[in-house]
């Protein structure tokens, strides 16, 4: 997976750092209401909106605090 986002980092010439980190962070009293595919969905909607298309990504939900959160790993 590294490979693939130092190889896709080198097709474009304005990319600085290959990879970027963005941590979407949620209320401890939405943690039933947050399934895993439901943190996905926001998660791809929040890529969306912050105009984070037309490259990889990936998506990590962390279990190691009280309150829900993932993280997104991006190629810039």
């Amino acid at each position: 997976m590294v490979q693939d986002f130092n190889e896709q980092a080198l097709l474009n010439p304005r990319v600085k750092n290959n990879v970027g980190h963005i941590s979407l962070s949620f209320s401890e009293r939405d943690k039933d209401k947050l399934t895993d595919k439901k943190m996905t969905e926001i998660a791809r909607e929040y890529m969306q909106k912050m105009g984070i298309t037309d490259t990889q990504y990936l998506i990590v939900r962390h279990h190691d605090a009280p309150r829900p959160h993932c993280l997104s790993v991006i190629t810039e």
